[in-house]
């Protein structure tokens, strides 16, 4: 084949793979900027001798949706293979990371009022919503796949 290349991949898909170290720090950068705010809070916190972390730095607000929107772009991911365990791992990972932050931007909702606490709660609810949807596919697909590769190796 024309497009084949030396180790069955296509000229195609390495042009497609290219990009994703690229990707990949853009996605470990918000992932820093969004741990760093949460540090600062805790930091904050304890300096301040307020135990319930006060959200100074990371708050439940649009600019903090969307640099967790975009450190979640592992799990949401469904053309990422998982076959080996660190793509598990990863995964899995940036769940607990997810579930850090919600536990983070609750102490932030009791200074908001009626209207930004429904409009912020509803963009956090779509990103679980999204996320958890889309892990529960990978994982079913992964699963019937290794099904049917067992079933396969039967007969």
């Amino acid at each position: 084949m024309p497009w084949e290349g030396t180790n069955g991949t296509t000229d195609v898909e390495r042009q497609l793979e290219a990009p994703m170290p690229w990707i990949g720090m853009y996605v470990a950068g918000a992932s820093l900027v969004c741990t760093l705010a949460m540090a600062a809070d805790a930091f904050h916190g304890f300096w301040s001798k307020k135990y319930w972390f006060p959200s100074k730095y990371f708050a439940l607000n649009a600019t903090s949706l969307t640099l967790l929107a975009v450190a979640m772009k592992l799990p949401v991911d469904l053309t990422t293979r998982m076959y080996a365990v660190t793509d598990r791992l990863a995964k899995v990972s940036s769940l607990v990371f997810l579930s850090t932050a919600m536990a983070n931007f609750l102490t932030s909702l009791g200074s908001m009022g009626d209207k930004d606490v429904l409009m912020n709660v509803t963009a956090l609810g779509i990103l679980v919503i999204t996320v958890t949807a889309n892990v529960c596919i990978q994982v079913i697909q992964v699963h019937l796949s290794q099904w049917k590769a067992a079933l396969l190796k039967k007969f």
